[in-house]
């Protein structure tokens, strides 16, 4: 049986990503965008992730969901760990 206690604690001890690293991750999912000559407007229509919302990820002004980095990954013809790497995380 799972202690949820310790499961909220372990959830808990995983830290927030710094602004550095959602600069970089955000400066990498641009780039890629802009190199395919892509606006956000086309990836958010190829992705179903808002506009507004890849200009904020874009701009490092929130952290990103698994799901949705690999939605938006698969829309660059990348991989999510590819992302990952290139941004230095």
């Amino acid at each position: 049986m799972v202690d949820s206690k310790a499961a909220a604690s372990d959830a808990s001890a995983v830290p927030e990503p710094t602004e550095t690293q959602l600069l970089a991750l955000g400066s990498t999912i641009g780039r890629h965008r802009a190199e395919l000559g892509l606006t956000q407007e086309d990836l958010a229509g190829a992705t179903g992730i808002t506009r507004n919302y890849i200009g904020i990820v874009e701009r490092g002004e929130a952290a990103i969901t698994v799901p949705r980095l690999s939605l938006i990954a698969t829309a660059l013809g990348t991989t999510a760990a590819a992302l990952l790497q290139e941004a230095g995380l």
